[in-house]
């Protein structure tokens, strides 16, 4: 009986520690940005993933800037909509016509669907993704597979 109730609390203890770091590990770091073909920042987040948009845009990175998550019907990338996200973009300095919209997608596999869909309508072959860390590790299961099977990164 002590030796059930010992394993049980061990076990039970472990299952703790495991949830309560399942955070740190879905918080996967973040890669170093390189020049892409087109630069997507995911919806959702609380404006840090537009400013992180600018950032890389005046840096150069890439001369794109695709906003998902618009909860909509705007058309990828055919005409403006106007979002906070795009009215931030455009303050900070970035085109309205460097902007592309994706307000079809409503989770991470259709995103990356959309955007390879996307991609090889442009003749374009890479994206930098920016999100933020909790996500980063779905993100990559989601695109992953479906960049692969395209021939994208």
């Amino acid at each position: 009986m002590k030796l059930t109730l010992a394993v049980t609390g061990t076990l039970l203890l472990s299952v703790a520690i495991l949830f309560l770091n399942l955070g740190h590990w879905l918080s996967a770091p973040a890669n170093e940005p390189a020049k892409a073909d087109l630069i997507v920042t995911l919806g959702g987040g609380s404006g840090e993933r537009d400013q992180m948009a600018v950032d890389l845009y005046k840096a150069g990175y890439a001369k794109n800037i695709l906003l998902t998550g618009l909860g909509g019907t705007v058309d990828s990338g055919q005409s403006f909509y106007q979002s906070s996200s795009s009215l931030f973009l455009i303050k900070q300095g970035v085109p309205a016509e460097a902007l592309l919209f994706d307000g079809l997608s409503v989770n991470t596999h259709q995103e990356a669907l959309n955007l390879a869909i996307l991609l090889t309508a442009h003749h374009w072959h890479s994206a930098l993704v920016v999100s933020d860390p909790p996500h980063l590790r779905r993100i990559n299961f989601c695109l992953q597979p479906v960049f692969k099977k395209a021939g994208l990164s």
